[in-house]
């Protein structure tokens, strides 16, 4: 399970203006503010589960130990595809070699998974471009990185980039899914011009991919109806 953030602090991959102009793709919808802080907390469950799961920050084990063990199926083979494309942009800019990092030596059994989560979750909060962070916290990433190297099997700082990239591209296409999944709920009545938890819900209940990734997520910040779908 995540260290969650207090309410007050809850991760912002996906603000509400950029949640309101998805769902408005039938008509005019506005997201409430439970539902959206929902939605977020689901993705920094996602985050903290696709990391646990790879134990690494290597983009190639974030792949094939972590995004596709944590994602169902076709979903995470679609957001794999998103993140590739992004990956290779950042090759192909950088200047860097995709070569250099595969053969990066980490510790699966000591890493460091709450200290590398910390970083890799305000890196994704700034890239994402369904967020409101229009720059890194500087202060807040240097703490984070601060405590990731007070640990002894701390992966090296230049592999947070590419996997922070990766990463976010993955969050972005599941949150994309995700909202046009509660958008369809909401068009089924007419009268709706908001978004609710309960139309969060049946979103989630509703397809298939979405419910087996949810199911047993802790859901702890959630409130009426709970999204413990197990």
């Amino acid at each position: 399970m995540p260290p969650f953030p207090s309410a007050s602090a809850a991760p912002t991959y996906l603000s509400g203006h950029m949640a309101d102009v998805v769902l408005s793709e039938f008509r005019p919808t506005r997201i409430k503010p439970d539902a959206l802080r929902c939605v977020n907390v689901l993705l920094d469950e996602l985050l903290w589960s696709v990391i646990k799961s790879a134990r690494s920050v290597n983009t190639d084990k974030l792949k094939s130990d972590g995004v596709l063990r944590v994602i169902p199926a076709a979903l995470g083979k679609e957001a794999v595809l998103e993140a590739e494309m992004e990956l290779r942009e950042y090759w192909k800019t950088s200047g860097e070699s995709r070569d250099a990092y595969r053969d990066m030596k980490e510790n699966p059994v000591a890493f460091p998974i709450a200290q590398a989560f910390d970083v890799l979750r305000l890196k994704c909060e700034a890239n994402s471009s369904l967020g409101q962070a229009e720059e890194e916290d500087n202060i807040a990433v240097e703490k984070a990185e601060q405590r990731l190297y007070q640990t002894r099997e701390a992966p090296p700082i230049e592999a947070f980039a590419p996997a922070s990239l990766y990463l976010t591209a993955i969050l972005e296409h599941v949150c994309g899914h995700i909202m046009s999944c509660v958008s369809r709920v909401v068009a089924r009545d007419s009268s709706k011009t908001s978004a609710s938890i309960s139309d969060l819900y049946a979103a989630l209940c509703e397809d298939q991919a979405l419910y087996s990734m949810a199911k047993g997520m802790n859901g702890e910040y959630l409130v009426s109806p709970p999204l413990n779908l197990s």
